[in-house]
């Protein structure tokens, strides 16, 4: 009889591990995490995927189109930022600021982005989702020579928050050694519909 038990007992066993052995070869990346003191979830940030229309929130002027995609199983968010007007072009260029982004979950349980763009522009952000269903994302101290050659310290501290109606609110602060954090853009995310608007997007990889 115990052998009865045992062979039961090592059925169910086997069955437990396939079972996890298949969710985790699925879906590599969903639900929540389980390796980290962490409340994260691959779901957190699903708000942001889309085809956005991006609109100032002060003027009401569109400044730019925002594609986010999920790749690598549903692993990684991929942004694609297409600016339309020329407050953060590089002087001297003669092309408008383009950016990239991967924001992904990290082994430490939080959400991790690296932002880049064609002026120049790399900024590796870390948070989470808050209480309020906002996404807050921050950097450490960035330290770097201003282009008079003078050494700043800086952070940059990111927000996005799903509205009633669908559209995302995005707005973020700066904050230089010694100062007080300082708004420096307020943006509203609109689904763009079929059809559309489109910018002329440099699909270079």
């Amino acid at each position: 009889m115990k052998y009865l038990f045992l062979g039961a007992a090592l059925a169910v066993s086997a069955l437990h591990s396939s079972l996890a052995q298949a969710q985790t070869a699925g879906i590599p990346c969903s639900g929540p995490v389980w390796w980290a003191e962490s409340n994260g979830n691959y779901a957190d940030f699903d708000f942001w995927v889309g085809k956005w229309m991006v609109f100032d929130r002060s003027s009401g002027l569109m400044v730019g189109f925002d594609t986010i995609e999920k790749g690598l199983q549903g692993c990684v968010l991929m942004q694609h930022w297409q600016h339309l007007n020329d407050i953060y072009t590089t002087p001297g260029t003669a092309f408008r600021m383009e950016g990239r982004s991967h924001t992904a979950l990290g082994a430490d349980g939080k959400w991790h982005q690296v932002w880049v763009a064609n002026n120049g522009s790399y900024l590796p952000l870390r948070g989470g989702l808050q209480q309020d269903g906002s996404m807050v994302l921050e950097t450490d101290w960035i330290e770097f020579n201003d282009r008079q050659g003078t050494p700043r310290r800086s952070k940059h501290r990111w927000h996005w928050k799903p509205m009633a109606n669908g559209n995302i609110h995005n707005w973020g602060f700066n904050k230089q050694a010694g100062g007080d954090w300082t708004q420096y853009f307020d943006i509203e995310y609109r689904r763009n519909i079929p059809g559309g608007p489109t910018a002329n997007l440099n699909e270079d990889g």
